[in-house]
């Protein structure tokens, strides 16, 4: 982790395997084939914001049971490779210094069927009621946001194709200082806007054809409140992010992606050069937020700050 942790001031923020115009193809194909489907798609309520918030979904058992589980994968144990989990750590992405602070149980549900089992098969059925065809979810994965006024990814969505997140936060998120999930309603059929934000990131050089943050703004209106087990299901292509000023508890969300066709191989085999070799030291986490608190001092708290 201490090797590890030094790139989260000092890596480069550039990918050296790709030019960054070479990425915008792809991108703008997702974005036409995202627009083809939603059309597709009956216009139900939950089509047409985007997102819905689902109060108590989940009882505070369910909740505390996955977080005992993270505190032992995330920092005493990584899982047993073989199982298929693994823990991912956003400071080893090579494209910028977004979410130095963010770590992720991928294929959560392989290490605890017993539970995820269950949670799957209700929350496609919630999906696809929402969406009006059958949704698929190919993971589960825990996810916890260390406080951050610096890194965090900006407003973004998740490729530009069609695809929805179900969010369960597994401890309170009463306050914006907690870091809440921020969603601009309908901005998934902001076509115009998302095209235009395409255009403008590729003429910054951007690697991250998908950021909306030069094209759409948030503000506190839109950032999601709840105590533990508030459930969140949102479309991915619309505008989306951490809180920018999470300053105050570190928030933890099972997570999972959901898409029309079904999974056909174990979610993130491919992000498995982003895992961590060995179990996350909290305390040295805790003191890179401090230094880099010392040497970039206070972030602005507005909503469309440097990491907005």
């Amino acid at each position: 982790m201490v090797a590890a942790s030094a790139g989260m001031l000092n890596r480069a923020g550039k990918d050296p395997m790709q030019p960054y115009f070479a990425r915008y193809p792809r991108g703008l194909a997702y974005c036409l084939s995202g627009i083809a489907i939603q059309s597709l798609l009956p216009g139900t309520p939950f089509m047409r914001e985007g997102i819905e918030v689902f109060p108590g979904y989940a009882d505070r058992a369910f909740c505390d049971a996955i977080r005992r589980d993270a505190d032992v994968y995330f920092h005493e144990r990584l899982p047993d490779p073989q199982s298929g989990a693994f823990v991912l750590a956003r400071y080893n992405q090579p494209l910028d210094d977004y979410d130095r602070f963010v770590f992720q149980i991928v294929n959560y549900h392989l290490l605890r069927p017993d539970i995820c089992t269950p949670a799957i098969a209700r929350l496609e059925t919630v999906a696809s009621a929402r969406a009006g065809t059958p949704m698929h979810v190919a993971s589960l994965i825990v996810q916890r946001d260390y406080p951050d006024r610096w890194t965090k990814r900006p407003l973004h969505s998740d490729g530009m194709h069609f695809t929805m997140k179900s969010f369960i936060y597994l401890n309170d998120v009463m306050r914006l200082a907690d870091g809440p999930y921020v969603y601009v309603p309908a901005s998934h059929r902001a076509y115009g806007r998302r095209l235009l934000a395409i255009s403008r990131n590729f003429r910054a050089r951007s690697h991250r054809y998908d950021d909306l943050h030069r094209s759409i703004a948030a503000g506190p209106e839109h950032a999601v409140l709840g105590p533990a087990g508030t459930m969140i299901l949102s479309v991915q292509s619309g505008a989306h992010k951490g809180w920018s000023h999470h300053t105050g508890e570190m928030r933890d969300v099972l997570v999972a992606k959901l898409s029309v066709r079904k999974p056909a191989k174990a979610h993130g085999h491919d992000q498995r050069a982003l895992g961590v070799q060995a179990p996350i030291d909290k305390a040295e986490v805790l003191a890179q937020l401090a230094k880099l608190a010392e040497s970039r001092g206070p972030a602005s708290a507005g909503g469309e700050s440097r990491g907005s």
